[in-house]
């Protein structure tokens, strides 16, 4: 289970980004060195993937800018 892809996004029209669980995150006795990476996302991708990367990280920068505002700075 550990090579194979565990999910998959898709952003609108663009490939799916593939990803693989991250076998030291699995392992519960290494899993301290890597707890806030529970997924790899595999290199050689094409464009369209990298694309929707991209797509992906500015809805995430988005996203944690509106949870600013609604906390008021207080993050």
């Amino acid at each position: 289970m550990l090579n194979k892809v565990v999910s998959k996004i898709t952003s609108k029209a663009q490939e799916a980004i593939l990803l693989e669980a991250n076998s030291s995150w699995v392992n519960k006795e290494t899993r301290a060195t890597c707890k806030y990476a529970p997924v790899l996302v595999p290199k050689g991708q094409d464009e369209s993937a990298v694309s929707s990367m991209g797509m992906v990280l500015q809805k995430r920068i988005q996203v944690c800018r509106q949870m600013a505002d609604i906390a008021g700075g207080r993050i």
